[in-house]
């Protein structure tokens, strides 16, 4: 039989974790010390396996999020791994801390010795968590090919963007038999 570490790298395994799930359901996976913006591409540095186990969340979860906490206790920051079976937990995910504040309050139970189920974990240290780690950016860019979206990073936010809307009253643009025509100039620039 195959060593125990491999089944976690299994399609066959992910393929059974995932089904087991409800429609709502996540997989919640620790996956190791963070990563700097220094370090090599995943699939080349000592965290190849890491790659390949983000290659089977992504073939499997609808949405994915990475966060770090330094306060594991370790001595270095660790890095966490949420996959998600349906794109709604993004909502959720991203939802404001009064919200996530609300939820806590909701759902959160009590203990039997009265003492708080959750110390230092609030709406606030959540928006925190909501935005991957310019680290997890960078490794996740030296993907080769390069991933599409990874042509969008350090765009200048304060130029203007134009947007496309099939209602032509909330559109940049308009679409006609000639092509794609801006409602007003639209220097090279900008978005």
């Amino acid at each position: 039989s195959r060593p125990t570490k491999d089944i976690y790298l299994n399609d066959e395994f992910f393929s059974s974790v995932f089904e087991s799930l409800t429609d709502e359901g996540i997989v919640v996976a620790q996956v190791g010390t963070a990563p700097t913006i220094h370090d090599p591409a995943a699939h080349r540095g000592v965290f190849k396996n890491r790659e390949k186990l983000f290659n089977l969340f992504e073939a499997h979860a609808a949405a994915m999020f990475v966060y770090e906490d330094p306060h594991c206790g370790f001595q270095e920051p660790h890095s966490f791994v949420i996959a998600c079976k349906s794109t709604s937990c993004r909502k959720r995910w991203y939802a404001r801390s009064n919200a996530i504040d609300y939820q806590i309050y909701e759902r959160i139970v009590e203990t039997k010795n009265d003492n708080l189920a959750l110390v230092h974990y609030d709406g606030a240290t959540h928006s925190q968590f909501q935005y991957a780690p310019k680290a997890w950016e960078t490794i996740y860019c030296r993907r080769e090919p390069m991933p599409y979206e990874c042509n969008f990073r350090g765009l200048d936010l304060r130029e203007e963007i134009f947007e496309f809307d099939v209602d032509p009253e909330k559109s940049s643009f308009s679409i006609e038999k000639k092509g794609k025509w801006s409602g007003r100039s639209v220097r090279k620039s900008i978005y």
